[in-house]
């Protein structure tokens, strides 16, 4: 499959258009209408490769294309027969697709993003008809729903956390803490051996934690520097995919969350 190619996407699928239910606010729900019933499945890429002076061939780039999928429309009623597509019907679908900037698509618990770059409709004399839509990905990935785990921490516990994404080996963590004591906290991912720790925080101060680009800052006085507050080593916090086993030492209210990459399927 070559970058740009489209394929039916979300058939039978409830879609949901940043925050617009298409079926419950239009009645418009997703079919396969005109083209193939072939589903976009994990990637789309290409790769770049050289030959060495000994005639071997070696990759040197792996390069995610970008994906657009096909999403068609019919309009039909509470009974599941087509029914009558008016001006109206298109003028406010319209609105709610071409937006001028990026629009949130949510189907079956996941989330994507990217942009409604045309469409066509047709209607015959009987005004039935349905709706072609093409959405363009802005990254090549569907994305879970945000995962937040909360808990009070008195000396210690154990925080299970699953990270399911199936598109990277690991994904971040966001981190967010009230400190409730005078100790330092600790917290240690015992299944990838990493860990940070947090020190001088007084008694209910509040810090974010942003392990993806490494920053931290009390969301109360986020112009304070508080980088020489956190001890860790090559890297942040990071969930490996399947179970993680998180330690927090202290005495704090902790939350942990994530949102992770997913293939498409």
């Amino acid at each position: 499959m070559k970058g740009g190619e489209v394929m039916t996407q979300f058939e039978g699928k409830i879609i949901i258009v940043n925050g617009y239910n298409l079926s419950e606010r239009f009645g418009f729900n997703s079919y396969t209408i005109k083209n193939t019933s072939d589903k976009i499945f994990g990637a789309n890429r290409s790769l770049e490769t050289e030959s060495s002076l000994f005639g071997e061939t070696y990759l040197v780039n792996l390069k995610n294309d970008t994906i657009t999928l096909d999403i068609e429309l019919a309009k039909v009623d509470k009974y599941g027969n087509t029914a009558k597509i008016s001006d109206n019907d298109l003028d406010e679908l319209a609105r709610v697709l071409f937006k001028n900037k990026e629009c949130e698509l949510q189907v079956d618990g996941l989330n994507y993003y990217g942009v409604f770059i045309n469409g066509t409709s047709w209607r015959n004399g009987a005004n039935h008809g349905f709706v072609c839509l093409q959405y363009q990905l802005i990254l090549p990935y569907a994305y879970s729903r945000i995962y937040v785990a909360k808990k009070h921490i008195i000396t210690d516990k154990v925080i299970e956390i699953t990270n399911k994404s199936n598109a990277e080996d690991y994904t971040f963590l966001d981190i967010e803490i009230i400190q409730r004591g005078n100790t330092p906290i600790k917290i240690h991912n015992m299944t990838t051996n990493e860990s940070i720790v947090v020190n001088d925080l007084i008694t209910n101060q509040e810090v974010v934690i942003k392990s993806a680009t490494k920053e931290i800052y009390d969301p109360n006085n986020i112009n304070k520097n508080m980088f020489g507050n956190i001890v860790y080593k090559k890297n942040f916090l990071r969930l490996r995919y399947g179970t993680n086993r998180l330690r927090v030492e202290g005495n704090c209210i902790v939350q942990f969350s994530y949102q992770a990459k997913m293939y498409l399927k």
